[in-house]
Order: structure tokens, then C-alpha cells, then sequence
């Protein structure tokens, strides 16, 4: 595609039409996402970074300037995010890269799987700056030119290529120190080089699916929207082409009431919301992004020149890297939390969403009206482009999003509790082969989306009318026989 084509499809995302997005991302989603893989050295955080990349650069389309390169303004995004997900872990995974030797053109492959580093190459990555291992990575494993990085780094390409040679050399000199080899052998045998494949990855499904989401009051439509969250109960679905004619599946509750169920857009009564709404939801979670501190909620007016003053709830989570801290958050929720599944995937981060109380009690619509008139006051007398107001937590209502981890490989269990009825919207193209399963007496349906598998049953906590949703999902290789013996840990 060249860059003429590009601009007219750009043009055409910022006059409304929405779908012609998922051809940029189909453009530049690898690479994209290779990138924060360079960076994070995690597949998922890698993935969930790359989804946030491009739901950034659609929000901020409108920002883009024509006269720099789209692509340089897209990794420059994706720089950022990348920076941000460092700091808020606190600890950067360094990851494999290919390096190079300019001055001397000699090459070393460092093709390592993320979760085999040899202990050289991390110990000399982890002696670098940030700015400096994202230099080596640009330049080496994206091969960009140093006027491509200058506009990603806003710095001259001067700059930029003394540098380069500055990090080089410190590479050369740490490996080598690792290695106890001089730094004139690196690139000659050193007897560390290894196949190394990429994971295919497709986010547009994932993107567009956000892209396309809204949420209702009463009877809310779950949609995968920001990072680390999955759709409705953890489901992550990739688009295909292929269609099926799926009788899906719900639950009840003791009682015999459905709590978790699946329609389509068709079926939901589902509205396409305008370009501008959709543009002012995204902002309204970016501000979040921003403003907002772990375990807490806002409502937030975005100024716009839309006039029917909506105000939007929004939330952060709070993370998790040691289950104790976790299973001691929630040891008054009757939720189970393990340690490890199967005793090899063990327990490597979660997030704890609290439901805003506007969820759980929603506003009125003069309720709603005299906020957002108050809001907008705000906004107008801060010269801000939004306001917010903080809301309350419920501590009956939240929702968990656990990852464990084997050699790379995630299996993410999410369990909720929520206020209301969950309902996932499906597009009827997606292949999904669902069936009923009955497991130690619990009904629980499984789910085969062609590039992973999911499970999902419902707890009834004991004495009350209260429900809790668990849902299990991995990706292949994963079998049906293993996904259901994990259920099972959590029923015993």
C-alpha cells in the first residue's frame, strides 16, 4: 500500500467510516506488535500493549499530521505505551533482539525464546537504559533508518546514530563481561544462536470489536476494551471469515434465572454508535488512563460538540504480582484462588476490577443531566477538553483477571462477580462450535473459537442469590480434556 492510498483510507476513518480501520491495522499490526514483544518480552503483555497502540491511534487520528510518515506516528505510540507498562511493572523482562555491529558489520543473532534468555544477553540488556535498548531495537530488529527513529524519538539523526554506537559498544562490553570473551569475539560463534520464531498474532478482531462497543445501563453488553480486561468473562475471539449457525448457550442460577448468556449484534438490539460518539467514548477512557489511580472510578464529560452532554463511568484496577496479596484482597468473596494450574502454569499477575456504583445503582437520567451540566462547567472554566468526578466502589461486585504462565504459554481465568446479567456480544461470522458439559455435577459450556478453547460455569455462593462466573481461556495446543481438568481444580 502506498502512502497516497494510506492517506485516503486515513481520511476516510476520520469522516465516519470506522471499518476501514481494520485495513491499517492489517497493514501494520506485525510489526507492531513484534515490536512490543521486543520491548515487554511477554506475548500477552505484548498483545494487550499492541491492541492499546492502535485503539491509541484511532482515538487520536484526528491528531495525526499528513507530513509525517504514519507509520513513524504509529511506533511512536507504540514507544510510549511500551515506556508505560515498564513503569507501572516496575521491572522490564528484556527480550530477545537481533544485533548488529555497525562500525565493524559484524552480526550476532540473538534468537532466544522469551522464556529461555540466555543470562549474558539479559544481564547486558539489563545494564541499559531504557532509551538504550529501545534504540538496539529499533534500529536492529525493525531496521529502521536513523531519519525513521528520529521522528519516532524527536531526535536528530545525528544524535540518534552516536548514540546507537555509544549503546553498541556497552552491549559488546556487558556481553562480553557475561560471557568472559572479549568484545571483538561477539559476532564470531560464540555458540549462543538459536531458532527463534514469532508467534502469529491477529489483533483486528480484538480492536475492532472494542472499536464497536457500547455499553447500556440496565442490562449491560460486555466488550474487550482496555488492557488486561477481556471480553465479557475473559473471552478473547479472533474474526474468521467462515460462518456458522451457533445455538448458543446460557446459565442460570439456582433460582433459575439466566446470568450468563451470548447475541448477536442482531439479536442485542445493538446500535452502531456515530463516528464522533464513538471517537468521544475512546477519550473518555484514555483520560481515564491517565488520571485515574489504582482501585478507583470516575464519571468523566468529554467536551465535544455532540450536544447531549453524556457522561461516561469509568474505573481502574487494581494489579497483582503475588497471589498471597491477592487471595488476602479478596478472602471475604468466596472465590477460589490457586497458586498454580496443574502444577506447571503458575500464577504470574492479576487485576481486580471493582464495579463503580453507578453499575450497581444507576443515575437517573436527571441524575445523569444535572452531573453532566456540572461536569461541563468544569471542563469550560479549567480550559480542559474533560471533567471528572470521582464514584464510589462497590466491594460486593468486581471481577478478577488472573494469568498463569508455562514457558510462555498463558492460561487466563477470569471470575466476576456482578450486579447484573452478563451478556457477550458475537458476531454471527465467528466460528464458534459450542457444546453443554456436565462436570462433577456442575453444567458448564465449553467453547472452540479455532485459535484457542474456553470454559465457563457458574458458582452459586452458598446462602445467598449471589452467583460467581468463572471462565478459564487458553490458546492451542491446548485440549479440550486438559481445559476441563483445570475446571475441575477449582471444584474440588
Amino acid at each position: 500500500m502506498d502512502e497516497a492510498e494510506l492517506q485516503g483510507i486515513i481520511a476516510d476513518v476520520l469522516k465516519g467510516d470506522t471499518e476501514k480501520f481494520e485495513k491499517i491495522m492489517h497493514l501494520y499490526q506485525k510489526s507492531i506488535f513484534l515490536y512490543c514483544y521486543h520491548m515487554l518480552g511477554h506475548h500477552s503483555e505484548a498483545e494487550d500493549s499492541g491492541q492499546e497502540v492502535f485503539l491509541k491511534a484511532y482515538r487520536y487520528l484526528e491528531k495525526y499530521r499528513p507530513e509525517i510518515p504514519f507509520g513513524a506516528w504509529l511506533y511512536k505510540i507504540a514507544y510510549h505505551q511500551c515506556i508505560d507498562v515498564i513503569r507501572k511493572r516496575k521491572l522490564a523482562k528484556y527480550l530477545p533482539f537481533f544485533y548488529r555491529d555497525e562500525k565493524e558489520n559484524k552480526h550476532v543473532d540473538q534468537q532466544i525464546e522469551a522464556h529461555y534468555f540466555d543470562e549474558s544477553v539479559h544481564k547486558a540488556m539489563s545494564k541499559l537504559s531504557v532509551e538504550e535498548r529501545n534504540l538496539l531495537i529499533l534500529r536492529c530488529v525493525e531496521e529502521k533508518s536513523y531519519q525513521e527513529i528520529s521522528l519516532i524519538l524527536n531526535q536528530s539523526s545525528a544524535t540518534l546514530r552516536k548514540k546507537y554506537e555509544r549503546s553498541a559498544a556497552k552491549f559488546r562490553k556487558y556481553y562480553a563481561q557475561g560471557k568472559e570473551v572479549g568484545p571483538n569475539e561477539i559476532g564470531q560463534g560464540s555458540g549462543f544462536e538459536r531458532t527463534f520464531s514469532f508467534p502469529d498474532v491477529d489483533l483486528t478482531g480484538k480492536v475492532m470489536g472494542k472499536l464497536y462497543a457500547e455499553q447500556k445501563t440496565k442490562e449491560r453488553f460486555f466488550v474487550k476494551y482496555k488492557v488486561g480486561l477481556l471480553v465479557a468473562a475473559g473471552m478473547v475471539l479472533t474474526v474468521s471469515s467462515a460462518f456458522a449457525a451457533v445455538n448458543y448457550h446460557s446459565l442460570k442460577n439456582k433460582q433459575g434465572n439466566v446470568v450468563y448468556e451470548k447475541k448477536t449484534l442482531e439479536e442485542s438490539g445493538y446500535t452502531r454508535p456515530s463516528k464522533d460518539e464513538q471517537i468521544r467514548s475512546l477519550k473518555s477512557g484514555g483520560y481515564a488512563d491517565e488520571v485515574l489511580q489504582e482501585g478507583t472510578a470516575g464519571l468523566f464529560y468529554v467536551v465535544s460538540d455532540i450536544p447531549d452532554m453524556k457522561i461516561y463511568t469509568e474505573s481502574k484496577g487494581i494489579s497483582f504480582t503475588d497471589v498471597s496479596k491477592l487471595r488476602d484482597k479478596m478472602k471475604d468473596q468466596s472465590v477460589k484462588i490457586l497458586d498454580s494450574l496443574e502444577g506447571k502454569y503458575k500464577f504470574e499477575s492479576a487485576r481486580v476490577d471493582f464495579e463503580p456504583m453507578t453499575y450497581v445503582n444507576p443515575l437517573s437520567p436527571e441524575e445523569e443531566a444535572a452531573i453532566a451540566k456540572k461536569l461541563k462547567r468544569q471542563a469550560e472554566e479549567s480550559k480542559k477538553e474533560f471533567a471528572m468526578m470521582p464514584v464510589e466502589l462497590s466491594k460486593d461486585y468486581w471481577r478478577i483477571l488472573s494469568i498463569y504462565n508455562n514457558q510462555g504459554k498463558d492460561i487466563r481465568v477470569t471470575m466476576s462477580k456482578t450486579s447484573s446479567k452478563e451478556t457477550v456480544i458475537v458476531h454471527k461470522e465467528w466460528d464458534l462450535k459450542e457444546e453443554k458439559l456436565m462436570v462433577k455435577g456442575v453444567e458448564m459450556i465449553f467453547t472452540d473459537f479455532g485459535t484457542g478453547k474456553n470454559i465457563h460455569w457458574v458458582y452459586d455462593v452458598p446462602n445467598t442469590n449471589q452467583t460467581i462466573r468463572y471462565h478459564i481461556e487458553t490458546s492451542n495446543p491446548v485440549t479440550k480434556e486438559e481445559l476441563v481438568k483445570i475446571a475441575e481444580s477449582y471444584l474440588d
